[in-house]
């Protein structure tokens, strides 16, 4: 048993070399370089550690804080080095194209005629995903949060393990290693609860998501050529879609590493039940938020320039003023950083600027939305209110999948403007907006199997919303259940994982 670890390093390894062998280059790389800083941090921290509490020759106060000082200057440098090595790779491989494209538009915007070369290359699996985890352990190492590990096969397989290699959850190294490298005895109930979140899974990917996917590619694909009411279904199939599909991994991935006793941090926790942006992105992509949370948002916000802004505001306007642009700037670099995280592109830049700006028009306006309730007579424990906060909610984020999924700012402008501007509904359009599901006289059939399975979804969303235990009570009836549905209506080999492209 003490080397079931080693085995899951190389199943690990033989899983992510099956995707494309020349990948592995990339992980190797990012594993050594963080490994290696990993230790000269923690070696940086222990020389420290045992100057300051050597008896035999005790150090002067001022001795104590030179010595501090240079320590901490020493980490400093040795933790840049590694960010700048792995985010080099990072923007190299996933923005140097997008970099190209950019400078060559800016020379012809002002008449010339160069143009930046570009590179066809593919995309390493994971690489956002593991890139961030090998960031936040070395990070965590120099905040020293967790100890760095000395063994660097322990360390690859942090790093490559199987269930999170391809699109997470972005796991803390102190949450998850000591988990990979315990032993682990058979557990049938562990096997049970891992294999019904494996089925959840399969249902929400094939049955409902690749489904979905069938209509919204073909409208998104070729939005000009339909309606404005095919153009909002695709838009609220996609927000399903996407949700199924990603969420849906989470469950395999989950459930998996229930199977071999190992608990991996949740992802989602109902995210269209959400009654503001905020708290939706609290339940979407809940490790992703995280990240960017603890190293970003707060590095930001207690950076030297961001406190001398908000000095010069507070002198200049007012202390609540001074506070709150040290919160917007904070705010904005995270969500500009998160769009450009999804990918290189305008579009998806847009996509999280603009989900940043619901965010801070609601910290910012949070009094004013108060003091209308007050005046409107509106409770906040109002179920009917709740209600409404989760339609407006997701019809926010509905608006922002939008620019997500098109493959261009002028696509995603053209939807928008044709939704607002075109929309007619009668007996003729909803039946040209079935459609796209076959584009033949079985799109009925396609498209009642669909609703059916949406309808599956959203009721067990809300009865676990609702704290019901409907369904786990008889949730082995539930697998069963789901399995014959996944084998008769399920769509196989027809697509990856929407965030395997990330």
């Amino acid at each position: 048993k003490k080397y079931q670890w080693c085995l899951l390093l190389v199943g690990s390894y033989i899983f992510y070399a099956y995707a494309t062998p020349y990948f592995l280059v990339f992980l190797v790389i990012s594993t050594v370089i963080t490994y290696f800083c990993g230790v000269k941090l923690g070696q940086c921290t222990d020389a420290l550690k045992n100057a300051l509490n050597h008896e035999d020759q005790p150090l002067s106060k001022e001795e104590r804080k030179a010595l501090k000082h240079q320590t901490e200057h020493k980490k400093k440098l040795i933790l840049a080095g590694c960010l700048f090595l792995n985010i080099l790779i990072l923007a190299v491989l996933k923005y140097f194209n997008f970099c190209s494209d950019n400078m060559t538009a800016l020379i012809q915007l002002f008449g010339g005629y160069y143009e930046f070369p570009k590179v066809n290359w593919l995309l390493p699996l994971g690489i956002s995903f593991y890139t961030f985890i090998t960031v936040g352990y070395c990070i965590d190492v120099y905040r020293e949060l967790c100890e760095p590990q000395k063994n660097i096969f322990k360390y690859a397989l942090f790093v490559s393990y199987f269930p999170q290699i391809s699109q997470g959850p972005i796991n803390r190294y102190h949450e998850l290693s000591t988990q990979l490298y315990e032993e682990h005895a058979f557990e049938i109930s562990r096997f049970k609860s891992g294999g019904y979140r494996i089925v959840i899974g399969l249902f929400k990917k094939v049955v409902v998501a690749d489904r979905l996917a069938v209509y919204v590619d073909r409208v998104y694909g070729l939005p000009q050529t339909y309606s404005a009411l095919t153009l909002l279904a695709a838009t609220v199939f996609y927000a399903i879609q996407i949700y199924c599909d990603f969420s849906g991994y989470m469950d395999i991935s989950i459930g998996i590493s229930d199977m071999l006793g190992i608990k991996m941090s949740e992802n989602f926790d109902k995210p269209y039940f959400s009654r503001s942006i905020p708290e939706y992105w609290r339940r979407w992509h809940i490790t992703l938020g995280a990240w960017f949370r603890d190293y970003l948002y707060y590095p930001v916000i207690r950076s030297k320039w961001c406190k001398n802004l908000s000095k010069k505001i507070e002198q200049h306007c007012s202390k609540k003023a001074g506070r709150a642009i040290g919160t917007v700037s904070g705010l904005l670099i995270v969500w500009f950083t998160t769009g450009l995280w999804h990918g290189a592109s305008w579009h998806y830049v847009m996509h999280g600027l603009y989900h940043g700006t619901l965010i801070i028009l609601s910290f910012l306006l949070a009094g004013t939305f108060q003091s209308i309730r007050e005046k409107l007579h509106i409770k906040n424990e109002s179920k009917v209110f709740h209600v409404f906060q989760m339609i407006r909610t997701f019809i926010l984020v509905d608006i922002s999948y939008i620019l997500f999924r098109s493959g261009s700012m002028k696509d995603a402008w053209y939807i928008m403007k044709t939704i607002v501007g075109s929309m007619r509904i009668s007996v003729e359009e909803i039946k040209q907006s079935l459609l796209p599901f076959t584009e033949d006289n079985t799109a009925v059939a396609f498209s009642l199997v669909v609703v059916a399975a949406i309808l599956g979804v959203f009721i067990c969303e809300l009865a676990d919303y609702n704290q019901k235990d409907l369904f786990r009570k008889h949730k082995y009836v539930n697998a069963v259940l789901m399995l014959v549905i996944i084998l008769l209506f399920g769509m196989f080999g027809q697509s990856s994982f929407i965030y395997m492209q990330y």
